[in-house]
């Protein structure tokens, strides 16, 4: 079985080509072994959800990624996960203002991730 980060390297090749119906559907090879939509310790691929939902929205979303990333349930949330909505918002839906609330959302979970780690922000900046 292929690592996480061989499919995922496969995956790029296209995708830094511009190929992006290429790069989806080796996206979902990825996200056929690995879970996308969910942080497994050690055993996902949630990193690559992003460029996933770049290519898709892209390619005009032909696996219909983002139906399934809105049917997650909605306590569902991390870092990833926002950045691949702002791409279907601002991509796909040219809605800058659900781009930005994406981005602010992505920003305060990982500042909230820093912070509860100690590695945030301090009292001074």
């Amino acid at each position: 079985m292929d690592s996480d980060r061989a499919l995922f390297a496969r995956a790029l090749i296209p995708f830094q080509r511009g190929d992006f119906s290429t790069a989806v559907s080796r996206f979902d090879d990825l996200a056929a072994r690995y879970p996308i939509e969910r942080e497994v310790n050690s055993a996902d691929a949630t990193y690559a959800l992003p460029d996933f939902a770049f290519a898709s929205a892209k390619s005009g979303d032909p696996l219909k990624l983002e139906q399934f990333l809105s049917g997650l349930p909605a306590n569902t949330q991390f870092f990833n996960l926002y950045l691949a909505k702002a791409y279907f918002d601002g991509i796909m839906h040219r809605n800058s203002n659900a781009a930005s609330i994406d981005m602010d959302n992505a920003f305060s979970f990982i500042e909230h991730y820093l912070t509860t780690r100690g590695e945030g922000r301090t009292a001074e900046g």
